[in-house]
Order: structure tokens, then C-alpha cells, then sequence
């Protein structure tokens, strides 16, 4: 019995990290694949399929179109769509074959703009990784694009990345600011949070605590909120799949970003809910 596993992780492919972050965001997603990716992930890991639809497809390639490239079907079949739903944005991402095959994804984005006047982009995704990649990837586009109106660069704001905010830089911000910290939560998706109260826990401990939780990346928070997000104070990093977004962040916006959860049930006596327990703490992989 010592080798029976009670809990299993998530190994979900860097496509469903995509979809999982992308999902509330009002996006077109297209798996470049021949069938199964789109069912195996609505059905394995998508609790948010039963309250809340999305637009994820795929692309059916078949052995023919690998063969011959045929992307101009590709091309037409999510131009079509995209004129039915008139998504927020399209995003392209390629499974192992288009990958193994070396489908220009960059190209038929373009191609896709031009005819839908819809922004598209894609992701150097391929199946073959685990979900936070995806997930990075994904959050990291999204910084990029939130912060490509403001300069090239930013002056960051020194405070070390390493540790949780004390509650005297916290008090040092808000004098700085004069108003309650706004936050970035950067790094939530059901593939590391559960449906289960986790993220709203959060958002009531940030409160507690003077912040404002401007945006959520990408759980909870519309499109425009996320876009709005380099006006915020801090990001506050939950997984590895947000870190490439606040490093972007960071150097385009001068947001500073922390890494960490917060054990609100673990607090000492000092009210300090950031102090681990006491004895030995175990934290394994994401």
C-alpha cells in the first residue's frame, strides 16, 4: 500500500494551461489538433464548463492537411466562426502534429486579423509540457499586451521579490500611495485552485488588509480589468504560471510582484496570517 498514490496530480498538456487561463476572458481558442484535446480537457479539467461556457475548438486537422498543409481550410473555418461569435480576440495554439509539422502560426494569426479585424495571436505551445507553461505563456501575452501602450521601459520599484510583504512595507506603500493598495492576483486557474472558496478567501484576506484586488489572471476578473491592470500597486504571484506576467509587469510598468499564499489558518499570535505553522512545511511541485 505504500506505493498507492491517494491524491494524483494534474497532468494536464501546456494547451489546457492555455484554455484554462484564457477561459472567462472572452476569447476565441483553437487547439490545432486532430480530435480529442478540446474533450479531454472540458472533461477532465474544466469545472467551469457547467456554469460557464467558452469558446474552445479545434481545428479536426486530418492526416491529408498535415500532409499537404492545407491552412487556407483552417484560416476560412475560424474566420467563419469568428464572424458568428465575435470574440474579444483569437487565439491559435498548436497540439504535437502542428507542431511536428511546423504550422506558421504567426502567419495565419496575421492572415486572421486581416480578414476579421479581430486581434489574433498564438503561443509556442506543442502537448508535450505541463499545464503551468501553458499557463505562463498565456498570462505573459496578456501582460504584454495590457502594458504595450506604455514605454519600452519602466523604473521599477526596488523592493526585494524574494519574501511576503511585511506589514511595514505594506504601511510604507500606503503612505506612499495614500489610498488602499491596488493588487494584481496573477497565477489563479482551476488547475491549481479548486472551485471551492479559495480565490474569494484571498480576495477577503488582501482586504483585510488595506489592498484593492484590481485584477484576477485570470479567475473572477473580465478582459478590460486585466487590460487595466499595469495601473495597479503590487502582483501578487499565486503559481508559476503568473510569474512571466509580473516580470513583464515589473520591468514595463514598475509594478513590483511578490510569490506566495497566504496561510490565513495558520496565523500566530501577532495576527501576521503570512507566518507558515510551525514544524515542517511541504509544498510539492504546482
Amino acid at each position: 500500500m505504500k506505493h498507492v498514490a491517494r491524491i494524483l496530480s494534474t497532468y494536464s498538456a501546456d494547451t489546457f494551461g492555455v484554455c484554462s487561463a484564457l477561459y472567462e476572458l472572452g476569447g476565441m481558442i483553437v487547439i490545432h489538433d486532430p480530435s480529442g484535446c478540446n474533450s479531454t480537457y472540458t472533461t477532465h479539467d474544466e469545472p467551469r464548463w457547467f456554469a460557464e461556457p467558452s469558446q474552445i475548438f479545434i481545428s479536426a486537422l486530418t492526416e491529408q492537411d498535415a500532409i499537404l498543409g492545407n491552412d487556407s481550410k483552417l484560416i476560412a473555418d475560424i474566420a467563419e466562426a469568428a464572424k458568428d461569435l465575435r470574440p474579444r480576440f483569437i487565439c491559435l495554439i498548436p497540439s504535437q502534429i502542428a507542431h511536428m509539422i511546423a504550422t506558421d502560426c504567426r502567419a495565419i494569426c496575421r492572415i486572421l486579423e486581416k480578414k476579421t479585424g479581430i486581434p489574433a495571436f498564438t503561443l509556442p505551445t506543442n502537448s508535450m509540457h505541463y499545464y503551468e507553461r501553458g499557463i505562463f505563456f498565456a498570462l505573459q501575452k496578456l501582460a504584454e499586451i495590457a502594458c504595450q501602450a506604455l514605454p519600452e521601459s519602466a523604473a521599477p520599484t526596488h523592493l526585494s521579490a524574494a519574501k511576503w510583504l511585511s506589514e511595514e512595507e505594506l504601511h510604507k506603500l500606503r503612505q506612499k500611495k495614500g489610498k488602499a493598495l491596488r493588487v494584481n492576483v496573477l497565477g489563479a486557474t482551476p488547475l491549481d485552485f479548486s472551485l471551492n472558496g479559495s480565490i474569494l478567501s484571498l480576495r477577503r484576506w488582501l482586504e483585510t488588509r488595506g489592498c484593492h484586488v484590481a485584477s484576477c489572471w485570470a479567475m473572477g476578473s473580465a478582459l478590460d480589468a486585466i487590460l487595466a491592470s499595469h495601473e495597479a500597486d503590487l502582483d501578487l504571484v499565486l503559481s508559476y504560471g503568473g510569474l512571466g506576467a509580473a516580470r513583464v509587469l515589473r520591468e514595463r510598468a514598475g509594478i513590483p510582484y511578490r510569490i506566495g499564499i497566504p496561510f490565513p489558518h495558520s496565523a500566530s499570535s501577532r495576527g501576521d496570517a503570512a507566518c507558515p505553522p510551525e514544524g515542517p512545511a511541504y509544498i510539492i511541485g504546482e
